[in-house]
């Protein structure tokens, strides 16, 4: 009986044979979510960055009326006193953009190269290890095995023979 046969694992836990390719799919999976992630951060970058420009730009129109308007007093300071508030927060907004794109993504993107380095056929070598060192664990372990199921069998074979 060869690797090759048709091995039903009694779980599907990653020792069984052959199992283990759920776990090196894990290794390939969190490369593609590390650019996932790095996209959803930028998208939310993105809407910091739009929600900043739209503040700024409520303020200045607001800003701009205020001033050609003929309010005054308390009534006007109130008014600059929430025009200010917004110029603020739209400068929170943008930093939150900037530390999100320039800080944050830089760092998922250095830890990805670092941690998912390719080889020059484009397979991520990690995968490629961690299939290797499965392989070379299992090897010893599924010879017995295999072994075990074809003893198993001439035994059950040689059992009915015995009775008929």
């Amino acid at each position: 009986m060869s690797e090759s046969d048709h091995v039903e694992p009694s779980s599907e836990s990653f020792w069984e044979i052959g199992q283990y390719k759920r776990t090196v799919k894990r290794a390939e999976d969190g490369h593609k979510l590390c650019s996932d992630i790095v996209q959803m951060i930028s998208e939310r970058a993105d809407l910091e960055k739009a929600y900043s420009k739209s503040l700024k730009a409520w303020s200045k129109k607001w800003s701009d009326y205020l001033n050609k308007g003929n309010e005054y007093g308390s009534m006007k300071s109130g008014w600059q006193a929430s025009l200010v508030e917004a110029d603020k927060l739209s400068e929170i907004h943008l930093s939150t953009h900037n530390a999100l794109n320039d800080e944050l993504n830089r760092e998922i993107k250095d830890w990805q190269k670092h941690n998912y380095q390719k080889t020059l056929v484009g397979q991520l070598k990690i995968t490629k290890e961690y299939e290797e060192e499965f392989k070379k664990a299992q090897k010893p372990w599924s010879k017995k095995y295999f072994l075990v199921e074809k003893t198993k069998k001439e035994y059950h074979g040689a059992c009915k023979s015995y009775q008929s």
